[in-house]
């Protein structure tokens, strides 16, 4: 967790690292899928960071797969929403727009703006990316309707303020 909100805050700490390790043989010993996927996903931000694409996306799988197992719909479409991302990053273009359908149902099913908006913003910058700027706008559009009317935090609506501009 220390790691996590380290990270968030712009004050990464290698020893941070080993403590992810720590907690993540932990969380695997004592059989706490919910707490390795957590760790996981950590995990992957950090291979993120240090450039490793390949174990980012290892351990995304792997944390969406646990997730899968738990039904909690909410963290599994966090989850998935980053798996896209770093299988797009990778040149898995089909791996991320199947994900991304996945990620669309479940945030739909779940029903929180916060999630939707966050897909829309995904769907977005992967249209703009692919260069059909319409449907770009179109779900950027989307998702600032969404998280402008109806969710308080204001790092989604930044982050799609940030989508806009790149178009």
């Amino acid at each position: 967790m220390r790691l996590h909100v380290s990270v968030n805050a712009g004050d990464y700490r290698p020893e941070l690292a080993d403590e992810l390790r720590v907690a993540l043989d932990d969380y695997r010993q004592a059989g706490d899928r919910w707490g390795v996927a957590f760790a996981l996903a950590n995990a992957a931000e950090l291979a993120t960071l240090a450039g490793d694409l390949v174990g980012a996306s290892a351990h995304a799988e792997e944390a969406v797969a646990l997730l899968s197992q738990l039904g909690i719909p909410e963290d599994m479409v966090l989850f998935q929403v980053r798996l896209v991302e770093l299988r797009w990053a990778r040149g898995d273009r089909a791996g991320a727009l199947a994900e991304l359908a996945a990620a669309r149902i479940g945030a739909d099913r779940v029903g929180l703006a916060g999630l939707q908006a966050m897909v829309w913003r995904t769907a977005g910058d992967l249209a703009r990316l692919s260069g059909d700027l319409i449907t770009a706008r179109s779900e950027l559009d989307r998702a600032w309707t969404v998280a402008a009317e109806r969710v308080p935090t204001p790092e989604l609506r930044a982050g799609i303020a940030t989508s806009h501009g790149h178009l």
